[in-house]
């Protein structure tokens, strides 16, 4: 499931709801350099789910650059429970290594 940070107006519920669906794969597409604002209570969520073996991967928006999530709390919190980072990949390279 990919999902951006672009539709948060809700995006705790979404994540939560998104979650029950048990997906291999989770990618987060935050802003710039891979930032993305999540609670707590749903950075808990995603822990546990990673937990389980699935794959969290958070990319970037921005078509340039590479995605840097340790620069702000919560892309460190991300790290901490295990999400990866796309790196340089682009969006398409990324689809394909999680296929």
């Amino acid at each position: 499931v990919w999902l951006s940070h672009q539709i948060s107006s809700d995006i705790d519920y979404l994540i939560s709801s998104i979650l029950n669906m048990k997906p291999d794969a989770l990618v987060l597409e935050g802003f710039g350099t891979g930032n993305f604002p999540l609670s707590e209570k749903v950075i808990a969520k995603l822990k546990t789910y990673i937990s389980a073996g699935k794959t969290l991967v958070i990319t970037s928006e921005s078509p340039y650059g590479s995605t840097k999530i340790g620069q702000y709390s919560n892309g460190r919190k991300l790290l901490e429970i295990g999400a990866q980072e796309s790196g340089f990949l682009s969006k398409a390279a990324l689809y394909v290594s999680l296929m």
